[in-house]
């Protein structure tokens, strides 16, 4: 019972403790470790690059899209995006979601 009250204690003012600590110590040891394989220029660097220039094409396309396309064609494009990121088939979204994701279209493509 002791412990549990000094446990809430610790907590509620907000120490460290000394296993918080060594976990933090261990997430820094572990961030270091990569930015320093990043700089070796091995394959976490081309790893990270590759996503990086992959995900600047998305933007980019999605920019040309949001321009050129229709609302109901953007809105196509939005549904295949949301569903290549799902492990299911199946969308669950709400009329509201839909809409806010309409008017945004709406107010780009003026």
């Amino acid at each position: 019972m002791a412990f549990s009250a000094s446990c809430s204690f610790r907590a509620a003012t907000r120490h460290p403790t000394a296993q918080s600590c060594k976990a933090r110590q261990k997430r820094i040891a572990l961030a270091l470790n990569a930015i320093k394989e990043f700089a070796r220029g091995g394959y976490l660097q081309r790893l990270l690059l590759s996503c990086t220039q992959a995900l600047v094409t998305q933007m980019a396309q999605t920019a040309v899209c949001n321009r050129h396309h229709s609302i109901a064609q953007q809105f196509c494009r939005w549904l295949l995006l949301s569903l290549d990121r799902l492990q299911t088939t199946e969308l669950n979204m709400m009329q509201d979601l839909i809409a806010n994701t309409q008017k945004r279209s709406l107010y780009l493509a003026e």
